[in-house]
């Protein structure tokens, strides 16, 4: 092997000698550099799926809570019979003078209001639905002679 490195002429060993320093590089960098970086995408990519596993559960979890507090309400009237909570609530808002009439119909009640105050009304339905998911399954409401009051039937259910 010496012998032939000896016969070759010095451009020749220059050039062999900058293809084996290539060539060791090159094998330096499939043999270690390259499964690094591989490495280092794979784990990239990893990151980002997790990351957006965090913002999917903070997100679920934010939602939990709200729905927690929503499902509590913040008080012990949630805990109320229907018939109950929309004789208090309506009485809370004022609307005292104007109740004709509240019926439980099985699941729903039905509530008769006259001469009720129609801002005052509408105030007190808004309150049921967001902060005791009472839904308004059926209102009949007819305007009276003085102005701003009405009269009105109204069935509401959980």
């Amino acid at each position: 092997m010496r012998e032939f490195w000896l016969r070759l002429q010095l451009r020749e060993q220059l050039t062999l000698m900058v293809a084996a320093l290539l060539l060791l590089l090159l094998l330096f960098y499939l043999q270690f550099f390259e499964p690094f970086l591989l490495e280092q995408q794979g784990l990239d990519a990893r990151l980002a799926a997790e990351s957006n596993k965090v913002a999917e559960m903070q997100a679920a979890a934010a939602e939990v809570r709200l729905l927690q507090r929503h499902d509590s309400g913040g008080n012990s009237e949630g805990n109320q019979s229907l018939l109950t909570l929309t004789d208090t609530t309506a009485r809370q808002q004022g609307l005292s003078e104007a109740i004709k009439r509240i019926q439980p119909d099985g699941e729903t009640v039905q509530i008769w209001l006259e001469g009720a105050n129609y801002e005052a009304m509408l105030g007190w339905l808004h309150h049921l639905q967001q902060s005791y998911q009472v839904v308004i399954t059926g209102a009949v409401i007819d305007k009276m002679d003085n102005p701003g009051l009405v009269k009105a039937r109204l069935v509401v259910s959980r």
